[in-house]
This record gives structure tokens, C-alpha cells and sequence, in this order.
């Protein structure tokens, strides 16, 4: 579906690819279909009075009377996902997807909000996993808890929350 629309933003960061699409514009061919079946709610006025519209003005006319489709259910026109990455063969592109499973999801009504959305999941994957992870096991590992400064402590617990991690008890006090 990514490759029918027009509203892109592709993102390498941490370990993560973050893709936001939007603007789907399908093919003419299943626009016409689109206003032929639902045309004006059970009825076809608009696609019989334009159905002899050629090329960029059947577009147009298309464009004003329905606009952008929905990408999904819920009318949304635009929708960003995590997926975890890995390198690539292919140089253009030095990241790809290392799994089809989503690691997040949002939706969004407009351009503005997408492309602000876009960046606002950016800096939430934008972190060092290994690190944090390592921040944990340490804490775990020292009983004394003497070891792991203020700083580090509290960057790792405030990145588990943010994810939805659960953070062991004796870390909230």
C-alpha cells in the first residue's frame, strides 16, 4: 500500500525503522470503481456526471469530491510503524525491515500531525537498547545497589516506563 501513496517518511534510528505513510491515491482505474459503487450513498449522480472525465481532470474532480483515501479502518489517512531492523545488501538502502511484526503503531487525520507524530516515535525508539538493558542487569546484579549512579538509574527507569516495562519495586523509591 506504501507505494500508493504520496506522503512518505522513512527513519533509521536505534535498532528501529520507523515508516509513516498517507495520501493513499490508488490507481484510476479503482477510483472509478470507488465512485461508481459508493458513490453519493446509494447513489451514483456524481460518477455519471463525471464518468467521462479523462486523465488529470477526472482526477481532479475526484480529488475535490472525495479526497485522499483511508488507509484503514477508523478514517484515518495516515498511520506510522516500528519495525526492528537490520542492515541491507542493497546500498541505497542500508536498513530493512528484520521482521514484519510491528513494535508500535499510531494513526493520524492529517499531514501535520503525522509528520509530528512521525518524529515524536523517532525519539522514543532513538535510544541505546543495549545500554539499558545493561543499566537493568547491573542494578539487578549489585545488591548493595552502590554501584549504578543516580543518573543512570533513573534513565533507565524512565525509559522502561516509557515503553511499558515493567520497573522492579524497589527501583520506584
Amino acid at each position: 500500500m506504501g507505494d500508493k501513496c504520496r506522503f512518505v517518511l522513512n527513519t533509521y534510528v536505534g535498532d528501529y525503522i520507523v515508516s509513516t505513510i498517507g495520501e493513499l491515491w490508488s490507481d484510476q482505474s479503482v477510483r472509478r470503481i470507488h465512485a461508481s459503487v459508493h458513490g453519493d450513498v446509494y447513489k451514483t449522480t456524481w460518477y455519471k456526471e463525471n464518468q467521462h472525465l479523462k486523465g488529470d481532470d477526472f482526477d481532479a474532480a475526484y480529488m475535490k469530491k472525495y479526497g485522499f483515501e483511508d488507509i484503514g479502518a477508523g478514517n484515518r489517512k495516515y498511520e506510522t510503524m516500528v519495525f526492528k531492523a537490520r542492515k541491507s545488501n542493497v546500498k541505497c538502502c542500508p536498513y530493512e525491515m528484520a521482521s514484519s511484526e510491528e513494535q508500535d503503531f499510531r494513526s493520524w487525520a492529517s499531514a501535520e500531525e503525522a509528520r509530528k507524530g512521525h518524529m515524536e516515535l523517532c525519539d522514543k525508539w532513538n535510544f541505546d537498547y543495549a545500554e539499558f538493558e545493561y543499566t537493568l542487569f547491573r542494578y539487578r546484579a549489585d545488591e548493595s545497589k552502590q554501584e549504578i549512579s543516580h543518573g543512570d538509574l533513573h534513565w533507565a527507569t524512565v525509559t522502561a516506563r516509557h515503553l511499558g516495562i515493567d520497573v522492579p519495586k524497589e527501583v520506584n523509591k
